[in-house]
């Protein structure tokens, strides 16, 4: 997620792109188009048949979105430049 730029400038503007990045909607939308789910579920995937392991226990977006927030990302304000 480094190097992705909001654009804009401000205390407000600053605020805004942080809540956007930590959004579900961000987050679920960043995980289905870079394929993550067998990345973030690999003891459930099996990578040699490129399907889950247990197509009942498959993991939903919901469980992905939550595991990517509270595992994977990490947002570090720059507080000289707000950013």
């Amino acid at each position: 997620m480094a190097g992705i730029n909001i654009g804009g400038a401000g205390a407000k503007k600053s605020d805004e792109a942080l809540e956007f990045l930590r959004s579900r909607s961000f987050t679920a939308g960043f995980i289905q188009r870079h394929m993550l789910l067998p990345i973030l579920f690999a003891k459930r995937w099996d990578s040699a048949r490129n399907q889950w392991r247990d197509p009942d226990d498959a993991p939903t977006i919901a469980e992905g979105v939550k595991k990517f927030s509270k595992q994977v990302r990490q947002i570090a304000e720059d507080k000289r430049t707000g950013w």
